[in-house]
């Protein structure tokens, strides 16, 4: 069993995760939350199985205007984790991510500046 972290706890998740690389979304696809903050530019809502969409970056990213703003890219690679979870690689404008147990071992973030809490203040 896989355990839970605290951001999914939260309710920070997606549907896509568990599903194949580049497979096809089921009918009827039934979204959680973050999934309707997925975007791959402005205006454009990105729910995907592709492990690698394009242009990436920015991929597919959580955005709370739109698409407008950037706060992280998820990792759309099924294979290597869920598709919720952030690349820990490439965040803008220097974030660091405050659930990466793996990626970002021994890390302090400031209060407030986390993707995590910028989705929980989106998802309410």
């Amino acid at each position: 069993m896989r355990p839970t972290k605290l951001d999914e706890a939260l309710g920070i998740g997606s549907s896509l995760t568990g599903l194949a690389n580049n497979s096809a979304l089921p009918s009827p696809f039934e979204a959680e939350a973050e999934d309707y903050f997925r975007y791959s530019s402005t205006n454009t809502r990105a729910i995907t199985t592709n492990p690698n969409p394009s242009p990436n970056p920015p991929g597919v990213y959580f955005s709370y205007n739109g698409g407008s703003a950037n706060v992280a890219q998820f990792n759309q690679d099924n294979n290597n984790g869920d598709r919720n979870d952030w690349i820990f690689t490439w965040l803008p404008r220097g974030r660091r991510i405050m659930f990466d147990a793996i990626g970002c071992q021994n890390q302090a973030v400031p209060v407030g500046t986390a993707p995590e809490v910028i989705v929980l203040n989106s998802l309410g």
